[in-house]
């Protein structure tokens, strides 16, 4: 399996599209070589958190057609086998799902069925066996779709799904969601909620979880201090505990001074081989106003 620094190399070299394979050889080849791997390798699998930007934006020269194939290159280039994506409208998560390998769209979109933005799951079926999948809004009502909690600016949620990696036969549960960018309030009750729903099923609060997205807060506030204390740990500071300069909010200029506010957590019962915040660009040119984030995971015996 290639390296986190082999991929970030590849990434940065592939300057223009006629440099490179198409997207849809690339995803093929990238899929072919983790399925063929040797056994001790194909036990670990690549998770990705990507905030996408909405897609009808007034970004001007950032615009959805001007950076889409630059997104669709990311998710190739890195390989992951989990998505958590955000802020993805139909039309976005069509034209990527076009170009990628068979991957499976987990949950509803934030105002329901297909409307608004979505920050649910993409799964490598290949590698994945969905057992179970749902979703909740983070609010008082969360059974009810487009609902808004507490003094968010608009409806939140949470997607689920309960998988069988096809190549260890082990279990997990992968939750995504994208915190208000607002409300401090909503914030804090959000992941409270989100660690309740995870507790209170007694079927899977045994099974190693991952929680990753957007959560609109550092890495000192309070939204994660909660979570630390329910026993989750940032994939990424358990690679890389002293790195600096590891903001993921670029606002399209590459900027990596603020806060980390994309992450990738993990219950006990990983293993945790790799990370990275993927800092690719094109001439200049970002695929988002965020920065992704990667882990290379294995769920423990």
């Amino acid at each position: 399996m290639r390296t986190l620094l082999a991929l970030i190399t590849g990434l940065a070299l592939c300057l223009a599209p006629a440099a490179c394979r198409t997207i849809a050889q690339q995803a093929e080849a990238a899929h072919r070589d983790t399925h063929e791997a040797p056994l001790a390798q194909r036990a670990s699998f690549r998770v990705l958190t990507f905030n996408i930007r909405y897609g009808t934006a007034d970004d001007g020269a950032n615009s959805w057609e001007r950076r889409k194939d630059l997104v669709a290159e990311v998710l190739v280039d890195t390989a992951p086998h989990l998505v958590s994506i955000q802020e993805a409208l139909d039309f976005q998560l069509d034209y990527l799902l076009e170009r990628l390998p068979p991957f499976e769209k987990i949950g509803q979109h934030r105002e329901g069925g297909a409307k608004g933005e979505f920050c649910g799951l993409l799964v490598d079926k290949q590698r994945f066996r969905v057992l179970d999948s749902g979703e909740f809004w983070l609010s008082q009502s969360p059974d009810e779709p487009g609902s808004i909690g507490w003094d968010a600016a608009c409806p939140r949620m949470c997607v689920w799904a309960h998988l069988m990696d096809r190549h260890s036969g082990r279990d997990l549960v992968a939750f995504s969601t994208h915190l208000d960018h607002k409300g401090t309030r909503a914030r804090r009750e959000s992941v409270g909620q989100i660690v309740h729903h995870i507790v209170d099923d007694r079927m899977r609060r045994t099974v190693p979880t991952l929680l990753a997205g957007d959560f609109n807060a550092g890495e000192s506030s309070a939204p994660l201090a909660f979570l630390e204390n329910a026993g989750f740990s940032d994939t990424y500071r358990m690679i890389w505990p002293d790195a600096g300069r590891r903001g993921t909010f670029n606002a399209f200029r590459g900027r990596d001074d603020g806060d980390k506010i994309d992450y990738i957590l993990c219950s006990r019962g990983f293993r945790i081989l790799d990370a990275a915040i993927i800092k690719t660009q094109r001439n200049g040119r970002y695929p988002s106003d965020h920065f992704p984030v990667l882990a290379v995971v294995e769920v423990l015996p």
